[in-house]
């Protein structure tokens, strides 16, 4: 019998279907003491008799005939409701819905995904791409596409891409005609392409990119 907190309705609804208390111990997979000291505890924090019990017989009481009525539905969606979710623990299914950067969903995200609903043919993904930082937890996001160096501390990240890095390229007599003006001019355009795209896949430091996700309690499981 599974310890999954309805083992003493199991083992009325049990009792019930085949009148035998061995015969219900036995579909049930446990000993015959095990199932009557279950149904005993039922009847006892219910302050009502369930069965009636002679040496050769076990039939419902009226209130039991009645509990066993209103629960054995129930118990069964309770049972399917947890074969679905244990269905999918296993099998992913459903929408994954993915914060990022139009800059990264081009270069980094395309191949990951379709590769990803190869594998999970039931799954559906969501890409929203946007040109600012969103808290992904608040705007009910499953993901979200960084620079590491953008990731808050309290967010779980993978890596999800190799080191990039930009690089300021000028010719020698443009940077030797306008000076240092011309290179802060460059470094300000970087830095402001940046900014703009935030989830872009490189910065100029070189850090690489990380996957952002929600804390332990309420990530996606990969």
């Amino acid at each position: 019998m599974q310890s999954s907190g309805l083992i003493e309705l199991d083992a009325v609804v049990a009792v019930a279907r085949h009148r035998n208390f061995r015969a219900a111990a036995l579909e049930l997979g446990v000993s015959r003491s095990a199932l009557s000291h279950a149904v005993a505890a039922l009847e006892e924090r219910l302050g009502v008799r369930l069965f009636n019990r002679t040496t050769r017989s076990v039939s419902p009481t009226e209130a039991g005939e009645q509990f066993v009525t209103s629960v054995a539905p129930a118990l069964g969606d309770i049972r399917g409701a947890m074969e679905t979710a244990n269905n999918r623990r296993t099998t992913p299914a459903g929408t994954l819905r993915i914060n990022t950067g139009p800059r990264a969903a081009r270069q980094i995200m395309t191949p990951l995904i379709l590769e990803y609903l190869r594998r999970y043919p039931e799954m559906k993904v969501d890409i929203v791409t946007e040109g600012r930082l969103v808290d992904i937890v608040v705007d009910g996001f499953d993901a979200g596409v960084r620079p590491a160096n953008r990731v808050p501390q309290d967010m779980i990240a993978i890596p999800i891409g190799p080191d990039q890095r930009f690089a300021v390229v000028g010719s020698p007599a443009y940077l030797g005609e306008r000076g240092s003006r011309a290179r802060r001019r460059i470094y300000a355009a970087i830095a402001a392409s940046d900014r703009a795209c935030p989830v872009a896949a490189a910065s100029i430091d070189g850090n690489s990119t990380g996957m952002q996700r929600r804390s332990p309690s309420t990530s996606m499981d990969h």
